[in-house]
């Protein structure tokens, strides 16, 4: 997804973006060993991933103001 940490998508966009991949099929990513189609699981998910890494991916200076 390095394509949505480009420094041109703020949080929104890097939620949407993947999940626009989820709903074509381009990206999968599975709840309890399932994929999902995307939807509001999906949504939700990904929600998390990209909260719960942010701080990570600051804290390693991937980001650059």
């Amino acid at each position: 997804m390095p394509r949505f940490l480009d420094g041109g998508h703020d949080r929104a966009g890097m939620l949407a973006g993947p999940l626009d991949l989820v709903q074509d099929g381009t990206l999968v990513i599975h709840d309890d060993g399932r994929p999902l189609p995307g939807g509001r699981r999906a949504q939700t998910l990904l929600t998390e991933a990209v909260d719960a890494n942010l701080p990570v991916l600051a804290r390693l200076a991937f980001f650059i103001a």
